[in-house]
């Protein structure tokens, strides 16, 4: 995002003590709390904290000041630990009905206001904004201030962050039509430009955007395949819209569950629809662990040259804060009187799969060693926050604890990795191809087939 302009006073002022606290408040939190600096090797805290804090001087406003620390609290990459803007900022920062898509490392126009639905096509490719080029812009200007857990997750944000700014400033964008661009026949490859406004008013998207407020959509991809993708887990009405079509289910030789774009649900509704999926008595969720400090101990398991003290090994862990409590695992009790529906499994996923959603593979994966999974590793993004007022009213958000699943496998960084990785390409998005779906169909008719050739045996 460029730097803005001025009249920011009107919104607030911040005197350099509060500025100063608020940085410390936000280092101090995350040094004592945050639970993935063993995955952070390079990053010095205490470093970065002295880098900051000289830099709180370039800060003429409370704008920039806001920037300054949401940079420096995405230095721990987690979707969880990041800095929120105070609500009265709003009226001041918007973005053009513009929404993209990273596709193949290009930034892909996915749908557009009706204000731009001639000058910039659906397809397109951004190439340069303000006259600097894609890569260098969202190094310098959007990258660094958003806070994920891994590269998928970040520019995923990234893409939703490229346009924000003052609101009403124009911004200038280069862009490349697409290969086969009915809409501007003959262009097709050439570049275009347009001026892009940062205001949402008196315009609308000119292509529908699906909210999946459906919850859930099935189909039979063959005679023996159903296909059911789940959008979300947030609503009860889940549960009986599943049950529905449990007759489907119960004459399908194979099951594919797309849980692509599931961001957000209720384990309480996750964990119903999981009673269907398994005759397991006991499901296994995941693990919380959380930092443990005992001021005692990290006493005893700090080294001090001038007594040439050397602490004890079992207190060495609190001196270098790598102690750890952990909770017993989630433990979901399944309900042996329902319908089990257990036949070849494939799920589909991606980097929006989030929350809930993996919260009901990793209790999957748990409780059945028949499941493939196809597609792009999910968000990661699980972590209870530790919230903090700032100066300003805007607030911090430190993660607390990381969540374990398998062989500790750490979800809340890079997330569930499928067995078969597949990814939309440019080209499949042009022409609206599914390559996941097609992967995941594929898979499962090999799972049926050797099936059936152990039966045979």
């Amino acid at each position: 995002m460029p730097r803005l302009l001025g009249g920011w006073d009107e919104i607030g002022s911040l005197t350099l003590e509060d500025k100063i606290y608020g940085l410390s408040l936000i280092w101090k939190e995350a040094d004592y709390n945050y639970p993935h600096f063993q995955q952070l090797k390079d990053l010095d805290w205490d470093k970065e904290y002295r880098r900051y804090l000289a830099r709180l001087n370039e800060t003429g406003n409370i704008y920039d000041y806001y920037r300054l620390i949401q940079q420096f609290t995405a230095l721990l990459q987690d979707c969880h630990t990041r800095v929120i803007f105070p609500q009265n900022f709003a009226e001041k920062l918007d973005y053009p009905l513009v929404m993209l898509k990273w596709i193949e490392g290009r930034v892909i126009v996915s749908n557009v206001g009706n204000n731009y639905k001639d000058s910039l096509p659906v397809g397109s490719e951004i190439l340069r904004i303000d006259g600097i080029e894609i890569d260098e812009y969202l190094a310098e200007n959007v990258l660094p201030y958003i806070s994920a857990s891994n590269e998928a997750v970040l520019y995923d944000k990234a893409m939703s962050m490229l346009f924000f700014g003052e609101k009403d400033s124009e911004v200038r964008v280069e862009f490349r039509y697409p290969l086969e661009d009915i809409q501007a026949a003959g262009s097709e490859g050439q570049t275009g430009e347009v001026l892009l406004t940062r205001s949402r008013q008196n315009d609308r998207w000119s292509e529908l955007i699906d909210s999946k407020e459906e919850l859930l959509f099935s189909r039979w991809l063959d005679d023996d395949i159903y296909y059911l993708a789940i959008w979300s887990f947030h609503d009860e009405l889940l549960i009986r819209y599943f049950e529905s079509v449990l007759d489907d289910l119960q004459r399908a030789a194979g099951l594919i569950i797309d849980l692509r774009e599931n961001r957000r649900g209720r384990i309480e509704i996750s964990n119903e629809i999981l009673k269907y999926l398994t005759d397991q008595e006991i499901l296994i969720g995941t693990t919380m662990e959380t930092r443990k400090n005992i001021s005692l101990y990290r006493a005893w398991g700090t080294p001090v040259a001038m007594y040439h003290y050397l602490p004890p090994d079992e207190f060495v862990p609190y001196g270098i804060g790598d102690a750890w409590h952990r909770e017993e695992p989630l433990r979901i009790e399944n309900d042996p009187d329902r319908v089990k529906i257990t036949v070849p499994l494939v799920v589909l996923i991606d980097s929006e799969t989030a929350m809930a959603a993996e919260d009901f593979l990793v209790a999957l994966l748990s409780a059945r060693v028949d499941i493939k999974i196809v597609g792009t590793h999910t968000a990661g993004s699980r972590g209870q926050a530790l919230i903090y007022q700032l100066p300003g009213g805007g607030y911090v958000w430190i993660s607390t604890h990381r969540d374990i699943y398998g062989e500790d496998k750490i979800l809340s960084r890079s997330g569930i990795v499928p067995d078969i990785e597949v990814e939309q390409s440019y080209s499949d998005y042009l022409h609206e191809r599914d390559p996941v779906l097609k992967s995941g169909e594929q898979v499962l008719r090999a799972m049926l087939n050797e099936q059936t050739e152990q039966k045979s045996d």
